[in-house]
This record gives structure tokens, C-alpha cells and sequence, in this order.
């Protein structure tokens, strides 16, 4: 999925929450695409020489591993737990990952992270990709209904 549907995600998990958990959730949720969202800001500026060398970097060299890791319920799951035990405050921010880990587990087909790094286990290919045009319309008329519904909600509930 993309990024900022990841964000809408993790704030939907904790629309009854405070806003500090909210804001928690949504950089959680975010987060995992952090490295790879600088690599398209660049793609997207036209700057083809940082492009291709970003593409390199967050693709093939070592800190493709930070990315992986970011993905990766072996990181997320003892981070999430351990904050529910120790640390409650930042359990929605591992609660964000978490959703971000398995919504990218279901939607990714061609660019499928290993989800258990640091093992060497083959990537889960799921049978939906996030990048076909009939998903990327659904996605985006949800995202953008959820978006005009929470709008619109804010306002009611302002007026009153």
C-alpha cells in the first residue's frame, strides 16, 4: 500500500484514542517506508543521478537491511510486546508498524520484503499488489471517502 495509506491506517486504529496516540500510530505506521520515500523524492524531482544512486543505496547496498528490518515481525512483534509490558506510551507507535508489516505482507507482489529478517527466508508473494490499477483505485476511493468522512466529522463536531 502506499505510504500515506499506511498513515490513514494507523490513525483509524486509534480514532478513539488521544491525539498523542494517534500521532503515535501514524508515525509507526509510516515509518517503514522512511528510507524508501526519500529515495522517491528524488525520483520524483527528476534528479535521475540521485535517483539511480538512492535506488542503489535503499535497494542493493547494506541499508536495504534497515528497510527489511522495519518490515519485519521479528524486529516488531518483541519491540510491540515489550512496550505493552514496560512502556505503554509508545505502543500505538508498534501497533502502527505492526499494521504497516501486515497490510505490506497482503499487497505486496513484485516488491515483496522478507518479513522475517534477519532470516533468510523467501519473501511472502502475496496474490495482491498494491501497484494494479484496479487495487490502486479502490485504495484511493476509500482513502480519500475515509478522509472526506473524518473532514466532515471533524466539523460536526466542532459546530456542536
Amino acid at each position: 500500500m502506499r505510504t500515506y495509506t499506511h498513515g490513514l491506517v494507523g490513525y483509524l486504529i486509534y480514532i478513539k484514542g488521544t491525539p498523542e496516540q494517534r500521532k503515535l500510530a501514524v508515525i509507526g505506521a509510516m515509518i517503514p517506508d522512511l528510507l524508501v520515500g526519500i529515495g522517491f523524492i528524488f525520483h520524483y524531482t527528476g534528479e535521475a543521478a540521485w535517483s539511480d544512486f538512492l535506488h542503489y543505496v535503499f535497494h542493493r547496498s547494506p541499508l536495504h537491511g534497515v528497510t527489511e528490518a522495519l518490515h519485519s515481525f521479528v524486529l516488531i512483534v518483541p519491540l510491540l510486546l515489550g512496550c505493552m509490558i514496560f512502556k505503554k506510551s509508545w505502543t500505538p507507535f508498534f501497533v502502527g508498524m505492526a499494521s504497516h508489516a501486515v497490510l505490506d505482507l497482503l499487497t505486496h507482489q513484485q516488491s515483496a520484503y522478507n518479513h522475517f529478517y534477519p532470516f533468510d527466508i523467501t519473501p511472502f508473494i502475496s496474490p495482491i499488489s498494491y501497484t494494479n490499477l484496479p487495487f490502486t483505485i479502490i485504495e484511493h476511493l476509500i482513502f480519500v471517502s475515509l478522509v472526506a468522512y473524518l473532514i466532515w466529522n471533524y466539523y460536526r463536531q466542532k459546530k456542536n
